[in-house]
């Protein structure tokens, strides 16, 4: 059965709770191996991604990593909504088994759990009054040293990165902290002809055409005016990540749809680990870029894609 993603103000409250459950099960649950939170897990992943530069020999003037600031950005964060969302579909969630609670029932199964998407793109000015902080929790308090106070995940416990010691540490509570005045970048144009292809040399942040950062400049305001734990590379720490990567891979899909669903580049001639044969480094199952170009053949759509 197809995994459909939807916009998050569009589900019901039964939608809502089957996620909210899911999630805060798999946050609860503890990988033996490691003695983190399996949750925690894709944070450290994220985090770690974003300290393996991938540069040329004597390249400067980027810091191009394993998941961002070139063509693999959006790749990346594809393979890295699938593991979850595969993840909390087993069956709703629990990690060694089958749990049984009012949304599951394993003769008569309801519809694949899907990570639904926050449509940040083309809010201007009125993000900050949103539907959707009534559902996953308002900006942190001034009071608080901005710590989300209310919500579904305000009892989480964040993962940081500390330079100092190379290592993680944990810190209470997910800090949201909203860049007052400012507006969220419009909607994509999917058909604009400077974003006809995919992305171009020098594969890094300092491109002028191309989709790819287009389309991760725009991601990049988001996390910055969200603000709070969305800033650092740590920023899977907060629920809302999921969320944002989620719509900023329905304009990806949407872009597919007018440009082809495999017209990704390089393909050989670019950085490290951002060719499209390139094994995508830091996530939990060994995958190519190839592999993951065509949303559809893992069984995965969006309810809307404008």
């Amino acid at each position: 059965m197809t995994t459909i993603r939807r916009d998050i103000t569009t589900l019901t409250d039964d939608q809502w709770r089957r996620f909210v459950d899911a999630l805060n099960a798999y946050k609860a649950a503890i990988d033996p191996e490691t003695g983190m939170s399996l949750y925690d897990l894709f944070t450290k992943r994220h985090m770690e991604s974003m300290m393996e530069l991938t540069l040329f020999p004597g390249e400067t003037g980027t810091q191009r990593n394993a998941a961002h600031r070139g063509p693999v950005f959006l790749p990346w964060h594809r393979v890295a909504l699938r593991d979850l969302e595969l993840d909390l579909q087993r069956p709703e969630f629990d990690p060694w088994g089958p749990l049984h609670n009012a949304y599951y029932d394993a003769s008569n199964p309801p519809e694949p759990l899907a990570i639904p998407y926050c449509p940040f793109f083309g809010m201007g000015n009125t993000w900050q009054t949103h539907a959707v902080w009534e559902r996953i929790g308002h900006n942190g308090s001034s009071t608080q040293g901005r710590r989300v106070i209310d919500g579904p995940f305000a009892h989480w416990t964040s993962i940081i990165w500390n330079n100092n010691t190379q290592s993680f540490v944990p810190r209470d509570g997910i800090l949201r902290n909203f860049r007052a005045g400012s507006a969220m970048p419009a909607v994509p144009n999917v058909r604009a002809r400077a974003n006809a292809v995919y992305d171009v040399y020098p594969w890094n942040e300092l491109n002028t055409t191309g989709f790819r950062n287009m389309l991760e400049s725009r991601h990049n305001t988001v996390h910055n005016i969200i603000g709070g734990d969305m800033l650092p590379g740590t920023s899977p720490n907060d629920p809302v990540f999921w969320l944002h990567h989620c719509n900023v891979d329905r304009y990806w899909a949407a872009w597919q749809q007018v440009r082809g669903m495999t017209n990704y580049a390089p393909n050989g001639e670019g950085p490290p680990s951002h060719n499209r044969y390139d094994q995508l480094s830091h996530t939990f199952l060994p995958v190519t870029i190839d592999e993951v170009l065509d949303l559809e053949a893992s069984d995965v759509a969006y309810d809307s894609y404008a």
